[in-house]
């Protein structure tokens, strides 16, 4: 077995273990999301009031990437704290380098009916997302059509 392929191997079953659903995602929003699917709409309040309390805590989702000569997998993992302070990090791991990058970037957030502002600083900019529930579910976070799950 070719050190490629092990590497393949260890990311698909890494992605299976850390409990990847197999469905398509799209992290860059080509594709509207179809909200028939569960989709409960957030809250109000901000930095962890009202409804958006529930936000409160790190989400993470995984994606699997296949290129032209490498496989990746990216890791993005948001943060939010309660006093409207918050972490976006994104691990991306190529099979074909065999090693690991890892971008952190601190945030303010708050929410306003169904949607989350989030402000990054320095001049990253800031973007707003439209968020809810999977399923009712209070463990699985939608931003802007992708689901995370919750870890913490």
């Amino acid at each position: 077995m070719t050190p490629k392929i092990w590497r393949l191997g260890v990311i698909v079953g890494l992605a299976s273990a850390l409990g990847c659903s197999g469905d398509l995602r799209d992290p860059v929003g080509l594709v509207p999301f179809d909200t028939s699917g569960g989709f409960v709409g957030g809250g109000g309040g901000g930095g962890g009031g009202g409804g958006a309390s529930a936000l409160v805590g790190s989400w993470s989702a995984t994606f699997i990437i296949r290129l032209m000569n490498d496989v990746q997998s990216q890791v993005t993992t948001w943060s939010f704290q309660s006093n409207g302070t918050c972490n976006r990090t994104v691990a991306v791991t190529s099979v074909l380098e065999g090693r690991t990058l890892t971008t952190t970037l601190p945030c303010t957030w708050f929410t306003n009916s169904n949607d989350i502002s989030i402000m990054f600083g320095g001049n990253v900019g800031s973007v707003t997302f439209r968020w809810g529930f999977e399923n009712f579910s209070p463990d699985r976070l939608v931003l802007d059509g992708v689901t995370y799950v919750r870890i913490g």
